[in-house]
């Protein structure tokens, strides 16, 4: 099967599995590669999309050129994006359980936002856990001045299967973002949206 250069959600557009992926010029002919990127959902593709760039952080990336092949394991609510150019295609097989066994503390879930500290959030130190689902950036900026900055990433905590918690001090004034699935927040004496 031959893709041309576009997005396609795994599991509606193309079932989940390991594909083999071979480079063809089908796109900009000024162009002699085939670009992939894979997002583990909507919201981390999405967010790429809307800065008007890609690349920022998907699960895989690179690119297809000449006669190599690559294998790509996608699973079941992944975004594959193809940009110049499209590949020739061929499922070799099933993609495994992504469980790894681990379970989310409990906690106060944190949606997907950005929260001023002081106003929605008290100032403190919190432990942050990944929610279990898919990956989450964590971002803490000094103020809402920085946080407008397209450019400016802030303080960063990506938390995935591989990095499941981590510890923030928010300061009052300080711009909280939670990026992509929600997170799991804990403090002494706690707090809730509830």
């Amino acid at each position: 099967m031959v893709l041309g250069s576009g997005q396609y959600k795994i599991g509606e557009d193309l079932p989940a599995g390991v594909y083999t992926f071979k480079f063809v010029q089908n796109g900009d002919s000024d162009v002699s590669r085939t670009d992939y990127y894979v997002y583990e959902n909507e919201s981390m593709y999405k967010y790429d999309v809307d800065r008007l760039w890609l690349g920022d952080m998907p699960r895989v990336e690179g690119s297809f050129k000449g006669d190599g092949e690559t294998r790509i394991s996608l699973y079941p609510g992944e975004y594959l994006s193809l940009r110049y150019n499209g590949a020739e295609v061929a499922r070799v097989g099933n993609v495994s359980d992504r469980s790894t066994g681990y379970t989310a503390p409990t906690g106060t879930t944190i949606p997907k936002g950005n929260y001023t500290i002081g106003e929605e959030i008290p100032a403190g130190t919190y432990k942050i856990y990944f929610s279990g689902t898919t990956t989450s950036r964590v971002r803490v900026f000094q103020d809402a001045k920085e946080a407008s900055n397209t450019f400016n990433k802030g303080k960063e905590t990506i938390l995935d299967w591989n990095n499941t918690e981590g510890t923030v001090t928010l300061s009052e004034g300080n711009i909280l973002r939670v990026e992509y699935t929600p997170i799991i927040m804990t403090k002494g004496g706690g707090f809730s949206f509830d």
